[in-house]
């Protein structure tokens, strides 16, 4: 998987998409304290600063499409 992380094929775009769907599973879970404990992340602004950033470098390199990117950002955002 780590060949298509920098790629700009049709395989390449499939994965950006299915890690920005991962990434919204996973802001959803600890929104809701699912799994175990129930831990609370303390570092969640730099964790979503950084999701952002990475979310941003995708639409750059066109690796999703604008829809994509505020639709995935805008998941973000609500997990603050």
């Amino acid at each position: 998987m780590f060949f298509l992380e920098g790629g700009d094929g049709v395989e390449a775009q499939e994965y950006a998409r299915l890690k920005g769907e991962h990434e919204a599973i996973e802001t959803a879970s600890i929104q809701k304290k699912c799994g175990n404990g129930a831990i609370v992340d303390t570092s969640l602004d730099l964790d979503i600063s950084d999701r952002l950033e990475k979310l941003n470098d995708l639409k750059t390199k066109g690796l999703i499409s604008e829809e994509e990117y505020v639709q995935q950002r805008n998941t973000i955002l609500k997990s603050m």
